[in-house]
């Protein structure tokens, strides 16, 4: 057992998602249903602030891989693998983007709605007089 106080889901879930993903977008009926599991992750991976870094490492490696696939002449391997990277890619980027933003628009926020003051110092100077 590690030290860490992190639970299971938290250690090891962003890993799991993102194999189910490959999993779900590797089937060969309709890329409807990748899609559709991508979008899932992306909202889970939101939700629970995961680390979208994952899926974008992912979205390479199946780059890399597709790339291998193709040399060796299995093209519909490697256009399945390219689909399901790209999918990697946005969704992470996505999160990246989505999370950015938030932490931006609340830093930018708290500088108008932080801990207010009772008295200002130009203030206190003229009740002082």
């Amino acid at each position: 057992m590690s030290n860490s106080p992190r639970s299971w889901e938290q250690q090891y879930g962003p890993f799991v998602l993102a194999i189910l993903a490959v999993i779900v977008g590797s089937f060969p009926i309709y890329d409807i249903y990748g899609l559709v599991a991508f979008v899932l992750i992306a909202f889970v991976y939101l939700m629970r602030r995961y680390d979208a870094r994952i899926l974008i490492g992912l979205g390479l490696v199946l780059m890399a891989l597709g790339m291998v696939q193709r040399a060796l002449g299995r093209e519909v391997n490697a256009t399945k693998a390219g689909n399901i990277a790209y999918y990697f890619l946005v969704t992470g980027i996505f999160c990246e983007v989505v999370w950015h933003l938030w932490r931006t628009a609340k830093a930018f926020l708290a500088t108008f709605w932080g801990p207010r003051r009772t008295s200002y110092p130009d203030e206190q100077a003229s009740k002082d007089q």
